[in-house]
């Protein structure tokens, strides 16, 4: 049976040969630090891997911890989304008419901040080792999200919520050590346990948050009796997300093996730079494609449940708050289930190329068929829609698999195992200033079609729909 090589990433379905400047010393020193890495002239990762390293098995303690860390890591970001709108008007002071902006800005200021400390918390994690950056920003973060509960004033809570983009090591190196607890046989396991663990954290995060946002208001009793608690009505949820932060960042402390390649400390004098990653084979490819996933997906994300809220005369669903909160429900553990069962089967017999083309064609049809539905809520066909919403749901949601996908392709391409966190920081990087980006562009694109009604409301969808014009595009070699 054959088993996949690094894929040579290309714009084109023929064999590709990236070209580069033999001359070139940024590129010789990078393919050159590969090369001696594995003792190969090739670029590591695109080396056979030997049948006994196939063979490992998962070490499940080490997963388990790095899932734990994913965990927290989704919950701090999303448990203060339910009552980030309220605490900016009760403990910040700010009117009720300008809560968006606000929330917006502290949201945007987060992710621009994680913009400017993902390459080097990359670097430096391949410097001194994965394990003491992923404990610094383990206890950096929880320490900040605990003192977001107890901010007085809007200066504070951006303080803080920055404090936590600052701390992004988290990110980096959780995707690093999962790739190097793995093997091409088993990376697409362990990254969809990683995936799963995430999805958690998305789903319980915001109940958590909402659940014990002002309990001694909402629930009174010994809630009340705690000075704190009623002093800092938000610190509880906060309290709560720092204090899992503590225990994970103790279990890594302790439990968590170093998988920094060894002998890294003879190569320091010659790291390539973040200019030689972008040139070694491949990976510019990858960084395209990571952008233009990120942008229809952060894009959609945005659009959404606005999409679901507006009128039907105006191209949406009308759905109610109650209705929406249920389908994005719905929606996250799709996505958890198609990450967790189905990936690792579609990776490991298809390849990621075919997961990576289905899925682009799934957001493309993700895209097209809404105004579809709502063209049966028009003509009264209701039973018709309800009977195509959920399964069109569950379909549409497969689609994510392309994250899991795309980060395959980066461990792929990654000119040499000891630089995993200096690309998955560059990665990481353009995540953030996406994110940063996407979610006012898209929603004021999506005001502006409604209300003028270009394309009968679907300027948006069109727009993204155009981002798919073609599925991803790859070269394989097998071996």
């Amino acid at each position: 049976m054959a088993t996949e090589r690094t894929p040579l990433l290309s714009g084109s379905s023929a064999p590709s040969s990236t070209v580069v400047d033999a001359q070139d010393p940024i590129v010789t020193d990078a393919s050159a630090f590969a090369a001696e890495s594995v003792g190969l002239d090739g670029i590591g990762p695109s080396s056979p891997v030997s049948e006994e390293e196939e063979d490992k098995s998962l070490p499940k303690v080490q997963i388990g911890l790095l899932a734990a860390c994913r965990f927290i890591e989704s919950v701090t970001f999303f448990i203060i989304f339910p009552f980030i709108s309220e605490m900016i008007v009760k403990v910040g002071g700010i009117e009720e008419a300008k809560v968006g902006f606000w929330a917006g800005l502290i949201e945007s200021l987060f992710s621009l901040t994680q913009v400017f400390v993902m390459i080097p918390w990359g670097l430096l994690s391949d410097r001194i080792g994965r394990k003491p950056v992923l404990v610094i920003s383990m206890l950096g973060l929880s320490t900040a999200q605990l003192f977001f509960g107890l901010a007085n004033d809007i200066k504070s809570m951006i303080i803080f919520r920055c404090l936590a983009g600052i701390f992004a090591g988290t990110a980096v190196t959780v995707r690093t050590m999962v790739s190097e607890n793995s093997t091409k046989k088993t990376q697409a396991r362990a990254f969809s346990l990683w995936a799963f663990a995430g999805n958690i954290g998305i789903t319980l995060g915001p109940l958590i948050g909402g659940s014990l946002a002002d309990a001694a208001t909402n629930f009174g009793g010994i809630f009340q009796r705690i000075s704190i608690i009623s002093e800092y009505p938000y610190a509880l949820p906060c309290f709560l997300a720092g204090g899992m932060g503590y225990v994970a960042t103790m279990a890594s402390l302790f439990f968590l093996k170093e998988t920094l390649p060894p002998n890294r400390g003879e190569m320091k004098e010659k790291d390539p730079s973040v200019l030689s990653l972008l040139k070694a084979p491949g990976v510019a490819h990858v960084v395209g494609l990571q952008f233009n996933i990120l942008i229809v997906a952060f894009g959609f994300t945005a659009i959404i449940s606005v999409f679901w809220f507006t009128s039907v005369p105006l191209g949406g669903f009308g759905f109610s708050p109650a209705q929406i909160s249920l389908l994005l429900s719905l929606t996250g553990i799709c996505q958890g289930l198609w990450q967790l069962l189905f990936f690792p089967r579609f990776q490991t017999r298809r390849g990621t190329k075919f997961v990576l083309i289905i899925s682009s064609w799934i957001y493309a049809l993700s895209m097209i068929f809404p105004p579809f539905m709502n063209t049966l809520l028009r003509n009264g066909l209701d039973d018709i829609f309800w009977a195509l919403l959920i399964p069109s749901t569950v379909i549409g949601t497969s689609a994510s698999m392309a994250y899991l996908a795309l980060q395959l392709a980066i461990n792929d391409v990654c000119p040499d195992p000891r630089l995993m966190g200096t690309l998955n920081g560059l990665m990481l990087s353009l995540t953030s200033a996406t994110r940063a980006m996407c979610p006012a562009s898209f929603a004021s694109l999506y005001a502006k079609g409604v209300e003028d009604q270009i394309f009968g409301g679907y300027l948006v969808r069109l727009s993204l729909s155009i981002l798919f014009r073609r599925p991803y595009s790859f070269s394989y070699t097998y071996h």
